[in-house]
């Protein structure tokens, strides 16, 4: 049965895992490296001329230039509060793609910010 499924399915494997009261069977349909923290691996840090040392963060130019517009980018977390932004003018070059590469990257002029800067950016945009 779990070949079936897994073969219905489209599934990369499968896996009969034991327990008390017999086995339990997954099937697998997608497969992919966890991104594991690097010990010692630091967030990039710069001067700034207001804020003093900050972390580095990355926006596109047309986000420095009006902050106050839709900014696209992954979803903040803990390992990445300052994710890299761009603005919609910039999200069309990465929709053609479906990611960023050195073909759309070629048009994309990328700025560098503190993350106190990126924050009081990010502030001023009307979806936060």
């Amino acid at each position: 049965m779990t070949a079936i499924a897994a073969r219905i399915m489209h599934a990369k494997g499968a896996y009969r895992c034991p327990g008390n009261n017999g086995y339990t069977y997954l099937i697998f349909r997608d497969i992919a490296f966890a991104d594991l923290p690097t010990p010692g691996k630091e967030k990039l840090q710069i001067k700034c001329e207001t804020h003093g040392t900050a972390s580095a963060t990355f926006i596109c130019e047309h986000l420095l230039a009006d902050p106050d517009q839709r900014w696209f980018s992954q979803e903040p977390d803990l390992e990445n509060p300052w994710p890299d932004s761009w603005c919609s003018a910039c999200d069309v070059l990465f929709q053609e793609q479906d990611d960023w590469n050195e073909q759309n990257e070629k048009n994309l002029k990328i700025k560098l910010l503190c993350h106190y800067c990126y924050q009081a950016f990010r502030a001023k945009s009307p979806q936060q």
